[in-house]
């Protein structure tokens, strides 16, 4: 091989070099790039629940009405009350509750948006869920346009197992 062509197979050499380092810098950027997405969308994470409050001791201590947990639903002029206790706005709202005994209603509806850490009321009465167990689904967003739900029980307007949290599917 003359001097020119061992020139040329080092200069490929080394341009084959870069580009693997170039390929490299762009798969570690995107991996920084996705990471902080996700730390920025942790900071603006809605969670849209019903508001509670704690439950008389006597009554949680003994299951009164055969309703395990220590949270009662908290209602403003007899209708219930959702409430973001994310760190971010919830938008486009939905909530549904469907009944897992003989109840006939069969409660739904549509909030614009909560704010974090406020609370509005919607058209559910306490007369509706006193009594019955529901299941509830609770679908909402947040401002980067992710689709979040919540899911929960409430038997005889006290909060029961399971509460789950997490995007929607």
């Amino acid at each position: 091989m003359t001097t020119s062509e061992w020139i040329a197979a080092i200069s490929v050499g080394v341009q084959v070099l870069l580009f693997a380092g170039l390929m490299w810098y762009c798969i570690e950027t995107r991996k920084l790039r996705i990471a902080s997405q996700g730390q920025l969308e942790a900071l603006q994470t809605p969670c849209v629940t019903f508001h509670a409050a704690p439950r008389d001791a006597t009554d949680a201590v003994l299951d009164m009405g055969c309703a395990e947990g220590d949270m009662i639903l908290d209602f403003i002029a007899g209708d219930a009350v959702l409430i973001n206790i994310g760190n971010g706005p919830a938008v486009n709202i939905s909530y549904t509750l469907t009944p897992m005994d003989n109840a006939k209603s069969r409660p739904d509806g549509y909030v614009s948006s909560i704010p974090p850490r406020v609370r509005c009321s919607v058209a559910v009465s306490r007369g509706i869920l006193q009594g019955h167990r529901y299941d509830c689904r609770i679908l909402y967003g947040s401002l980067s346009q992710t689709r979040y739900e919540t899911r929960l029980t409430v038997n005889n307007l006290v909060l029961t197992p399971p509460f789950h949290f997490g995007k929607a599917s």
